[in-house]
């Protein structure tokens, strides 16, 4: 270690003072000022009082409790701590102050060996916030994976009722009994739609992205809007010129779009204004950690509400699943958590920026693609039923009266089955019988082996057997890693699904595709 004589130690303590990246000041025993940092000043904690030296402690905390800008702290209790660590030592940690500036500053302060005292003046802001935002993140991900596990079940649940209930129609010619059993499916349709939105929110929903520019999908939804909102809602739509293309589920965003728009609505009861812009975004470095945003290119899809806006408390819990500031029966609370787990599904960010009595906006960020738009549609195939020829299909499915029901299912569409429980005894069926077609298989399977793992084996060891999936959520899904040319069935689906889906898989074979 390098030796140094008086003078050259003094310049660098001075030196070392003045860079520290905390505010310091120092107090002689009767608690006068003697030194300060330059640091000390740009964090502002005395902000509007000319510290000089000499100054009296307790005269400062005096003045600034008399002008009200110091912050939350009591000035009185504040100079106290300096004289009790002038008395006590060696460390008193004061509460988190915020001066004028917003900021968090944390204090310490030190009994000096020959007396006076040491504060140090801390700005622990962006600690503070990376703290809530990962506070945020683990009950977030917490939230998710109870309510995506719970909303897994619930669809195989409804799988069951809602394919029985459509078979047993196709076996009753009584027109009572068969609007009561449309009464049945049309239930099985609200809850799977309500499964969605929580498996949305847990980031498990499966989903179907394709290469987007926002105002060609925004455009019919605002021919749409004014009916839905009422004549009171005023909508507009404003969107950059020379938008670049992003990537997401279609449908998956345009129901985020309608929910944001009703939330708008319902928070304008004497009517108001909804604009939606779209503007393509580049986000620095600073704006990203501010913002808990990753720096990049972005497509910002903005919806703003003339509405009653958001306090802190309610924008800190806005995106948690069932909460909701509406009264009993007239909301979900999934609203938002449903467009908060899509976003970043989809790997973009969502951002309310809300007060209230001056509305809200909710941003969503979703990544700059650098690939165009393919223009051709790819409709859904037609909603009837699509006869099999006899082919003969595997049934995967670990659920007894799932399984059951789907076989039943797969027969009436003029298909001959076989069934497997596991991964191995579903490996056993195909290995015996040569014949097979396609094999249609649930995702989760129990036996240590998924169905995504079976595909793998079964594709080695008949590849041109046609492989189609079932999934109640996405964890796991087929396109993680499986066979390219699988198709996925979302539980709960209707007949005409299965039936459109396991001819065209079959079909697709047949051709070459």
């Amino acid at each position: 270690m390098a030796k140094y004589d008086k003078d050259n130690a003094l310049e660098f303590l001075e030196v070392t003072f003045d860079s520290i990246d905390q505010g310091i000041t120092i107090w002689d025993k009767d608690l006068r000022l003697v030194a300060w940092n330059p640091r000390f000043n740009e964090i502002g904690l005395f902000q509007g009082y000319n510290l000089e030296y000499g100054t009296y402690l307790l005269d400062v905390y005096e003045e600034l409790g008399r002008r009200g800008t110091f912050g939350p702290g009591d000035p009185k209790v504040l100079a106290e701590l300096h004289v009790k660590a002038l008395r006590d030592g060696p460390l008193i940690e004061s509460e988190l102050l915020t001066p004028p500036s917003g900021r968090a500053i944390q204090i310490k302060r030190f009994r000096l060996p020959g007396g006076g005292i040491c504060a140090t003046f801390q700005d622990v802001t962006d600690e503070i916030r990376t703290e809530e935002r990962l506070r945020q993140s683990i009950k977030m991900e917490a939230i998710g994976k109870l309510t995506g596990g719970i909303a897994h079940d619930f669809n195989n649940v409804l799988a069951v009722v809602l394919a029985s209930t459509e078979l047993a129609m196709h076996s009753i010619s009584d027109d009572k009994t068969r609007a009561e059993l449309e009464r049945v499916i049309k239930a099985c349709d609200r809850g799977s739609e309500l499964t969605h939105r929580l498996l949305a929110f847990a980031r498990k929903q499966p989903l179907a992205p394709e290469v987007l520019e926002l105002s060609t999908l925004l455009r019919p939804l605002l021919e749409m809007l004014p009916k839905l909102l009422g004549e009171d809602v005023a909508v507009e739509l404003s969107c950059d010129r020379g938008l670049w293309s992003c990537q997401a589920d279609r449908h998956q965003l345009e129901n985020v779009i309608i929910n944001l728009a009703v939330n708008a609505r319902d928070a304008m009861p004497d009517g108001g204004r909804l604009t939606i812009t779209v503007h393509n975004v580049r986000v620095d470095r600073d704006y990203a950690e501010t913002e808990d945003l990753e720096a990049g290119e972005f497509v910002c899809l903005a919806v703003t509400d003339t509405g009653t806006g958001m306090d802190r408390a309610v924008r800190e819990r806005a995106f948690d699943p069932f909460f909701t500031t509406k009264e009993v029966g007239k909301g979900t609370g999934l609203g938002l958590s449903m467009a908060h787990g899509f976003v970043k599904q989809s790997g973009g960010h969502i951002i309310i920026d809300s007060e209230p009595g001056r509305g809200t906006t909710i941003k969503i960020y979703l990544p700059r693609i650098r690939e165009a738009v393919d223009p051709a549609s790819d409709p859904r195939a037609a909603a009837t039923d699509c006869p099999g020829q006899g082919e003969l299909i595997l049934v995967v499915e670990d659920d007894p009266d799932l399984r059951e029901t789907m076989v039943g299912q797969v027969q009436s569409l003029n298909y001959e089955t076989l069934e497997a429980e596991t991964a191995a005894e579903a490996l056993s069926v195909v290995e015996r019988h040569p014949e097979l077609d396609l094999m249609l298989t649930d995702i989760v399977l129990p036996g240590g082996e998924n169905g995504r793992q079976l595909a793998e084996k079964v594709g080695a060891m008949r590849p041109g057997l046609c492989i189609v999936f079932m999934s109640g959520y996405a964890e796991g899904s087929a396109s993680d890693g499986g066979p390219p040319d699988i198709v996925l069935l979302q539980k709960p689906f209707r007949r005409q699904e299965l039936s459109a889906t396991l001819r065209e898989a079959l079909e697709g074979r047949d051709s070459g595709h």
